[in-house]
């Protein structure tokens, strides 16, 4: 029979365990990266109803808001610094 120690078949045991958790944050964090939409102040209103923060890159000169679904003039529209 092996002799091992209890704390050493504890750590057999995490430190793979963590190995692969960290492995699947960093690969989440970096999708997330990805996915996130340009930060462009060029294209990023405020609306002035509900005062809500959006990214609208139509060239339409009507900007609906996603989230009081308003119509905004985009000239009328405070644009974010």
């Amino acid at each position: 029979m092996l002799n091992i120690p209890f704390s050493l078949l504890i750590a057999l045991y995490l430190i793979p365990s963590l190995i692969i958790i960290v492995f699947f944050w960093v690969r989440a964090e970096a999708r997330k990266k990805e996915k996130a939409p340009p930060q462009s102040s060029k294209f990023s209103y405020c609306c002035p109803i509900c005062a809500f923060v959006y990214i609208d890159s139509s060239k339409g000169h009507y900007s609906r808001c996603p989230r009081c679904g308003s119509l905004n003039k985009k000239e009328e529209a405070h644009k974010t610094e």
